[in-house]
């Protein structure tokens, strides 16, 4: 998960890891990585 989280690019601008933040492929990866914790976090609990 670390090295996904950053080691990968998914910014439009080119910025590795978490990115410009601006654009929307940060703006769904932002997304889609605060669902995942929050599952996670979730599950935890169980």
């Amino acid at each position: 998960f670390e090295f996904v989280r950053n080691k990968t690019l998914t910014c439009y601008n080119g910025i590795i890891s978490d990115g410009c933040g601006e654009c929307p492929a940060c703006e769904l990866r932002k997304a889609g990585l605060d669902r995942y914790l929050e599952m996670k976090g979730a599950s935890e609990h169980v």
